[in-house]
């Protein structure tokens, strides 16, 4: 899951002096449950002090709350093990949903506060197959069960060489009613007032705009309406792309319109979050920006509106100004005297372009993630001081003291009640380097992760290498995935580096404790730390075994680790050997003298393991785009096991990787032509 990059603003008091706008939150509850510096909902004390935030700071009357997503997935998601950082996450996300329940609790906390709440869910990422290119390393880190059972759900390309990474198919009514089923009792289980939807992928695996959606209904439907067959002929005037678009989009109003009834007998209210370039496409991911990850669809949000399917458009940002009002005008005007109501999603609801809206009532949701952040953008006025009895008020003022424009003691917060309030005094000690340090490290033992969290990330500030062991303390004790995550993040910034005591940590009966010694040494390749990572890579624990292979790769001009890594070749853990590949391809992939000598040693090796590989369709992937790192010459060992193969499943792989080619965190661009040109090379016997 990745939050919204929205567009930044300052905000003056200035703003305030005119009638309150109506500004809601949108809350991207997986970031929030990732990112430690995001506000707390992970404990029923967290989400009430978060929620009293929403209604008395931002003047909240309506929350939309991501939480959808996530217990949808919980609903229906094989997790990969194999990716050790993500899964890691997962199991976090488990634990919360079985022990605290955020979603029910976020929406008894909104109730309670007389606001409604919105559960917001994705139409299409519902998980990967495992070669699909995500954020970091091969395998990607779910699927989903359904697609599982039902494989010709996943989108198709036009020669049945590929499936689409994300989206099932809407041209299938049986998948459809699966998801729908799902959604609905997700939503009637939490109690949500209403539910939306974002329409983008978070994946790579989209190399251009129309490369899927040819399966097999949608070919049929093709070919009835329009006489031609889209995987055999080219679209043409009267049976053109976009005719093929809108066929793909009334898939969507089908899903729509069935999902619309299903909930209509829970009294739960349906909107759709709309791209602000263009609302009649999906919308798009932001790396990059533009990019329309879902693929090709035609989103008629005329006939939604028309048939009075969606109660409410929420424009999201991710761009210009400029564009989302462009959008925002056109939508006010098509839906002029329907039921059908209009919102915008921005990080600057007090921006002068939406005073004119907001003064019509139109809703802005205020999406940004940091404690500070939604107190910079409320309606609490800037403070002289903590002295005053109101709890949001004394919050103001810590928020002003962290972003520099007040000077305060922050430690009378410290003994708050609140969640919210000790997070922002212990940030206001990270940057009072003439306060005692052990004021922070004392939050590392907090009752809130909320605050422990803070109190991480905060020494990370300080800088201070002598809040090390406390750090490690604090993960041993409370290790849970966002702890960790805050722990690494600080652990890395201490100056000079406690490399002593992180190689001795190594030696912890902790995993979580070994786990976040090792991914802070990734960052220090030296050669003292060379026997550490080496001695790592037969770790009980797999994501400190995937962390060494992982750091040998910074020893770019060290033999005795492109030795190890050709050790670990042989590892009986294919995640390590996938990333023992990765990291052989970033030390040879520029030319250095020490390392000819080697060279060839380690394309033989690496072409021993590619064919080699298991069949869990991905560790091809790694194996093959470490070859790939060494030039033509890798290039030519891929070319040759496609094109004159001992095994057919090899000969398919090779071709994947040298005419298919997929990176991990970047699209893997090519046009059209280059695409068929590809197909034409594909080994026979896999046609």
């Amino acid at each position: 899951m990745i939050k919204p990059l929205l567009s930044a603003f300052i905000i003056s008091v200035a703003h305030l002096a005119a009638a309150q706008p109506v500004i809601d939150i949108y809350v991207s509850t997986g970031d929030n449950h990732f990112l430690g510096s995001s506000l707390p909902i992970d404990s029923p004390a967290s989400i009430e002090a978060t929620f009293d935030l929403f209604k008395h700071v931002n003047h909240a009357r309506r929350v939309y709350w991501r939480g959808l997503e996530a217990a949808c997935w919980l609903a229906t998601i094989e997790a990969r093990p194999e990716n050790p950082r993500y899964h890691s996450f997962w199991e976090w996300l488990v634990a919360l949903n079985a022990t605290v329940r955020p979603d029910e609790l976020a929406v008894r906390a909104a109730h309670a506060r007389g606001m409604e709440i919105w559960g917001v869910g994705s139409l299409w990422d519902w998980g990967s197959p495992p070669d699909t290119p995500g954020f970091n390393d091969y395998p990607f880190c779910f699927d989903n069960k359904l697609k599982l059972a039902h494989p010709e759900w996943a989108p198709q390309d036009r020669h049945g060489a590929r499936r689409q990474g994300g989206p099932i198919e809407l041209a299938y009514p049986d998948a459809r009613k699966a998801l729908i089923d799902i959604i609905v009792k997700e939503s009637v289980k939490a109690g949500y007032d209403g539910i939306t939807f974002l329409t983008y992928v978070e994946n790579y695996s989209l190399r251009f705009a129309d490369e899927f959606g040819f399966s097999e209904p949608i070919v049929a439907d093709f070919k009835r309406q329009y006489k031609i067959d889209i995987r055999a002929e080219p679209f043409k005037r009267g049976a053109s792309r976009e005719d093929w678009m809108r066929l793909r989009g009334s898939y969507v109003t089908a899903f729509i319109r069935e999902l619309r009834a299903a909930l209509a007998p829970h009294h739960i209210k349906l909107g759709m979050i709309v791209n602000s370039n263009d609302p009649r496409q999906p919308q798009s991911w932001n790396v990059p920006e533009l990019t329309l990850t879902a693929g090709g669809h035609h989103m008629d949000i005329d006939a939604w509106i028309r048939d009075a399917l969606v109660d409410e458009l929420e424009i999201y940002g991710n761009n210009s100004s400029q564009s989302q009002v462009k959008t925002l005008d056109d939508l006010l005007f098509l839906t002029r005297g329907t039921g059908t109501a209009v919102s915008v999603i921005t990080s600057g609801p007090f921006n002068a372009h939406w005073k004119p809206y907001q003064e019509k009532g139109m809703r802005t949701l205020l999406a940004v993630s940091d404690d500070t952040q939604h107190l910079a953008r409320g309606f609490v006025p800037e403070q002289a001081g903590l002295g005053s009895a109101d709890v949001h008020a004394r919050m103001r003022a810590l928020q002003q003291c962290i972003d520099g424009t007040l000077a305060l003691d922050p430690t009378p917060s410290l003994t708050s009640g609140n969640v919210i309030e000790r997070r922002l005094a212990i940030q206001a000690l990270g940057a009072r380097p003439d306060l005692p340090l052990d004021l922070i490290t004392r939050g590392l033992n907090d009752s809130e992760n909320g605050v422990r969290c803070s109190a991480a990330l905060a020494l990370g500030v300080r800088k201070d290498p002598a809040a090390a062991p406390a750090l490690l303390a604090a993960v041993e004790a409370h290790g849970n995935h966002m702890l960790r995550e805050c722990v690494v993040i600080a652990l890395r910034k201490l100056a000079p580096a406690p490399l002593a005591l992180l190689e001795g940590a190594m030696k912890s009966p902790s995993k979580e404790v070994r786990e976040v010694a090792v991914r802070t040494l990734l960052i220090h390749p030296f050669a003292s730390v060379l026997p550490v990572f080496k001695s790592a890579l037969s770790d009980e624990h797999r994501f400190v075994r995937f962390v060494a292979a992982e750091a040998l790769g910074g020893y770019a001009r060290n033999p005795d680790a492109v030795a190890a890594l050709l050790e670990a070749l042989h590892h009986p853990d294919a995640m390590v050997v996938a990333r023992a590949c990765t990291s052989l391809g970033s030390i040879s992939k520029p030319r250095r003298p020490e390392n000819e000598s080697s060279r060839g040693e380690v394309i033989a090796a690496l072409r021993r393991a590619f064919e080699n590989a298991p069949d869990d369709r991905w560790s091809f992937r790694p194996i093959g785009n470490a070859m790939l790192d060494f030039g033509p010459e890798g290039r030519a060992a891929l070319q040759d096991l496609r094109d004159h193969p001992g095994d057919a499943h090899v000969a398919e792989n090779a071709w994947r990787i040298v005419d298919l080619t997929q990176r991990t965190g970047s699209f893997s661009t090519v046009t059209p032509e280059e695409n068929e040109a590809a197909m034409q090379r594909r080994p026979k016997h896999s046609q």
